[in-house]
């Protein structure tokens, strides 16, 4: 198998051997894939795959572990400090949620969206809102934010629902609370309509209750990189 200039994105590397990096990259039309970069580390002269750089990347063999023969940087100014948290949250939930080839391109054009979102100065997190329902909805995992999950009639705008995991959301008997929401609410998650403070903090809690499941016993990394980003109220404000 040989692939030329493919755009891709890296989202993770690790060294491998005495010299060299293990690659792992998100690609337009390969999905995830894992390259060996042979003697980048150390190398005078030598540009390793950077993360949160949009690339086009080169390479050669059958697989699983192909090896990485060319890697071409877009100018970049990367991203740093909580953007960057943010940035590797990203990038372990799509390692976490996606098998390797698995052709994803609906996602792969919203991950592009979502590193120029959090390079530039708007809310980190409405990118990080956008990203998880689409990841969601992409691995088919996303809940019906449209019906009442015991009848399946449209939700109503006035009405409070909860989140059950096996049924989608119900009506509820409370009228508020951290698990309670309004049907308008859901509506605005759903059309992803994100400025309102109290719709981004909703769909933060039912994007981690969807994705829960399905993250395994192993918790994200990620995760202690954002406490101080979370404690600040970056994430749901």
């Amino acid at each position: 198998m040989k692939v030329n200039q493919v755009p891709a994105y890296v989202l993770h590397t690790r060294p491998y051997k005495e010299t060299s990096l293990l690659v792992e990259l998100f690609t337009r039309q390969y999905g995830r894939v894992t390259l060996v970069a042979n003697g980048v580390r150390g190398r005078k002269n030598s540009t390793p795959p950077r993360q949160f750089v949009a690339c086009l990347v080169s390479w050669v063999g059958r697989g699983p572990l192909f090896t990485l023969t060319d890697c071409e940087l877009a100018p970049s100014m990367g991203l740093t400090g909580d953007r960057l948290a943010c940035g590797f949250y990203v990038n372990e939930l799509l390692m976490r949620m996606t098998q390797p080839l698995d052709v994803h391109d609906y996602l792969y054009e919203i991950y592009a969206g979502t590193v120029e979102a959090l390079a530039g100065d708007g809310p980190m997190s409405v990118a990080l809102r956008k990203f998880e329902s689409a990841l969601l909805q992409e691995c088919g995992y996303l809940p019906d934010l449209t019906c009442n999950g015991e009848t399946g009639e449209p939700l109503e705008p006035d009405l409070c629902y909860e989140f059950r995991t096996e049924r989608g959301f119900v009506p509820s008997q409370r009228l508020s609370g951290d698990t309670v929401w309004y049907g308008a609410t859901l509506t605005s998650i759903y059309i992803g309509d994100f400025r309102a403070r109290k719709v981004r903090e909703a769909a933060r809690k039912i994007f981690q209750a969807a994705l829960r499941p399905h993250l395994g016993d192993r918790p994200l990394a990620s995760r202690e990189l954002l406490r101080p980003v979370s404690s600040g109220r970056v994430l749901g404000s």
